[in-house]
């Protein structure tokens, strides 16, 4: 820099030059995930702790939650978050909810695990008896049931999960083990299971310590 009229010039600093650095060009938050509470998990307290890891960049996290995956009523839209975890109070009882989080910094935002809404599940409410619960399909002593049919069974009131299981013999259950299944879906594909083969099958539902076997135990 200098400065100048009719007689001259005279360089700033008496001539020494002054450096400066530039900042890095500034993009959208980097990627970053949930962490908890996990996805599809069940039996959660009204009241519990989200949490998700750092994003890089970011200067702050909004959440957003609802009864729909990329609805936030039950937040009242996208909520400020300042640190990495978020205390949700108030949520009903034996109900399923979607949440998500997202980093934001001037250039942008960024939404955790690709953009993909998380799904979680509430206890019922404390001493609300578990629903009976009945199979549906494939029907008792069912021929020709394709090696990939989907088993399937009514939806019991207060369950929040189930479980499955398929074996050769009544006992042990040496095709499908207790796999689980997250309410409100109430069917899963046969997996590992052979041509010209009979099978046994069974459900069972749970809520809240409590748990039931399909068609009264039969």
């Amino acid at each position: 820099m200098r400065a100048v009229n009719t007689s001259g010039q005279t360089q700033a600093h008496n001539g020494a030059w002054q450096h400066l650095t530039t900042a890095a060009p500034v993009g959208a938050p980097g990627t970053f995930g949930k962490t908890s509470p996990a996805n599809s998990a069940a039996d959660h307290a009204t009241t519990l702790l989200l949490s998700w890891s750092t994003s890089p960049g970011t200067i702050g996290y909004q959440l957003g939650v609802g009864s729909l995956s990329g609805d936030c009523s039950v937040t009242g839209g996208w909520t400020n978050a300042s640190a990495t975890s978020y205390v949700l109070s108030g949520l009903a009882y034996d109900t399923i909810y979607w949440g998500q989080v997202r980093a934001v910094n001037a250039s942008g935002q960024t939404r955790a695990d690709g953009g993909a809404w998380w799904r979680f599940s509430t206890d019922n409410n404390p001493g609300s008896p578990i629903g009976a619960l009945s199979k549906a399909a494939p029907a008792n002593t069912t021929v020709y049931v394709a090696v990939s049919a989907p088993l399937s069974w009514g939806a019991a009131v207060h369950a929040q999960r189930y479980t499955v299981c398929l074996g050769s013999l009544l006992w042990p259950r040496d095709v499908m083990n207790h796999v689980q299944v997250i309410s409100p879906t109430t069917s899963l594909v046969l997996a590992s299971a052979q041509a010209e083969r009979t099978y046994w099958w069974q459900v069972w539902d749970y809520n809240d310590g409590q748990s039931c076997l399909a068609n009264a135990e039969q």
